[in-house]
């Protein structure tokens, strides 16, 4: 068979990161979610919750949109956005909207038990009729899944739904899959009455094994009709995994850059020019930073980021996020801070917050951070000066 055009130029083009068209690895945090899953089908009036954490780049919203796509057609997935968290009634019209598109049957038959629930909850009771019947409607033929995006961006008034989410359901059974950056389990334990969660309701997403990553692109090379088990695609895997540093975020942007070389070549591994794969694909990731300091008024002189994160390297353990604080606070005590953090001094917290926040740090364990991607830190290192 002949090289696949045009899936591979839609690939190239579609610049969507979140697809996981090639899909490889997280086997245990897949069986994790599906462990998750069975557990609010029996019986239970507590909503599950599952915690998807990582830097930037790690592959959470990834890993959901690789469960919607293999979801069986009892399960459906409800994507959560931030302004549903308002009331349990805003929750209810969407999910309802999400099973109308699927099947106007189920929405029907969904409505009033919905509304049933909603208002036991309201009356404080949530193991009656209502509760009984939403059960029957929904856990008995359908396995109902919420996800939320972004979930250490939480604002405070959608504590109360999230609350009554844990404590309840809402009268009904289902899952609630939280993905954000590293410190969103800190986020979500914060909110009063919510548990600190447990490690067994926390994933941690970290990079890619090299064979994942090879696996991923092999799936790529076998869809686009090359010769998966080729000596010359083998090398293609091998080169493509040590370019995207085992992190998903990179590991698409190289698996682009590789796609425009056979684009340009008629689909031929053999003439590709990898010192190119790996400047087009470094450059994407670069590119993929400075969006992320750019984003934050705080963050965005690279330098000046640089020169904290190497007075961070140079604490002999992983900082504390007071040790954080400290080392912004020297840092904007010296005569090297941009004009613009100058005329707006942010103080030292707050700072350190926006390192936090823009996933140039993550949190390594209960109480230490860490450079969230370790070829972030390279690539600020080698602004100091620059």
């Amino acid at each position: 068979m002949s090289f696949d055009y045009e899936t591979a130029r839609a690939f190239a083009e579609s610049g969507d990161r979140d697809v996981a068209r090639w899909f490889a690895g997280r086997d245990e945090e897949c069986e994790r979610i599906e462990q998750a899953v069975r557990e609010s089908s029996d019986g239970r009036d507590q909503t599950v919750f599952r915690i998807i954490q990582g830097a930037p780049g790690a592959g959470k919203t990834s890993l959901l949109t690789h469960l919607r796509g293999q979801a069986s057609e009892n399960r459906i997935y409800v994507p959560l956005r931030h302004r549903d968290l308002v009331s349990t009634e805003a929750v209810d019209a969407r999910i309802e909207t999400v099973l109308k598109g699927r099947d106007r049957a189920w929405a029907t038959g969904a409505r009033w038990a919905l509304q049933g629930a909603g208002r036991a909850f309201r009356a404080g009771d949530v193991a009656d009729e209502a509760a009984r019947r939403m059960r029957c409607h929904l856990a008995e033929n359908l396995e109902l899944v919420l996800t939320l995006d972004e979930g250490q961006a939480v604002r405070e008034s959608a504590h109360q739904v999230l609350l009554d989410l844990h404590a309840t359901g809402f009268g009904r059974p289902c899952t609630l899959l939280v993905a954000g950056l590293s410190h969103t389990a800190d986020v979500i334990g914060s909110i009063n009455g919510i548990s600190r969660p447990s490690d067994r309701a926390v994933l941690n997403l970290t990079a890619l094994s090299a064979d994942e990553c090879a696996e991923s692109t092999r799936e790529m090379l076998a869809a686009l009709c090359v010769d998966a088990e080729s000596a010359v695609c083998r090398e293609a895997e091998l080169r493509i995994a040590r370019i995207s540093h085992g992190w998903p975020q990179h590991l698409h942007g190289a698996q682009v850059a590789l796609l425009e070389q056979l684009l340009g070549n008629d689909g031929d591994l053999g003439q590709v020019d990898y010192a190119k794969v790996r400047e087009e694909s470094d450059r994407r990731r670069i590119d993929y930073y400075e969006a992320r300091l750019q984003s934050h008024p705080l963050v965005r002189n690279a330098e000046f980021v640089a020169r904290i994160v190497q007075a961070l390297g140079d604490i002999n353990t992983p900082p504390t996020y007071d040790a954080v604080c400290e080392v912004c606070a020297v840092a904007l005590a010296g005569d090297r801070v941009p004009m613009s953090i100058r005329e707006e001094p942010p103080g030292a917290v707050a700072l350190a917050q926006a390192f936090v926040t823009q996933g140039v740090l993550g949190k390594k364990n209960r109480r230490e951070y860490a450079i969230a991607v370790p070829s972030m830190g390279d690539w600020l290192t080698s602004q100091i000066g620059g």
